[in-house]
């Protein structure tokens, strides 16, 4: 019982932990690099209900949080999109040349093809491609634990 009580505690620290540094690093969507796709982002995050249907659209992209994982001008750009709200999902996108692809981020199975895909022909390194898929997971890691932490409530 008490093992089950320190790795709560544990996980809550984590959590915690990556929001604060969510937060620290992250840019508003009007002040980020992905502001020409603020529709499609906002449009995206309500399908997946991140916010209710009383949120005022005026106050949605003050409530968006943008951080920039890998950038190449030249060709692609990787971000991290979460909301303010503490126990959000974050989602993993691509912009590469003018469009922008959004990501369940739920379920790294079923993405992972999807994302492989949107990442060929950039003339990304093996590090640069590790480090891509290295904090992707990291998303998908946590939307995990905060998914089996709705269903436990």
């Amino acid at each position: 019982m008490k093992k089950n009580k320190k790795m709560k505690r544990i996980n809550l620290f984590c959590l915690f932990f990556i929001f604060i540094s969510t937060t620290f690093f992250s840019q508003y969507i009007d002040d980020s690099k992905v502001k020409v796709y603020k529709k499609d982002i906002i449009k995206f995050l309500i399908q997946k209900k991140e916010f209710s249907s009383t949120t005022d659209i005026v106050d949605i992209p003050n409530m968006i949080y943008i951080r920039e994982i890998y950038s190449n001008p030249k060709n692609i750009s990787i971000y991290q999109i979460s909301t303010t709200s503490a126990h959000s999902f974050k989602y993993f996108s691509i912009v590469k040349g003018k469009n922008i692809f959004l990501f369940n981020s739920i379920d790294l199975n079923e993405d992972f093809d999807l994302i492989i895909n949107k990442l060929e022909n950039t003339d990304l390194s093996k590090r640069e491609l590790f480090k891509i898929l290295k904090e992707g997971s990291l998303i998908y890691d946590y939307n995990r634990k905060i998914k089996q932490n709705k269903e436990d409530i």
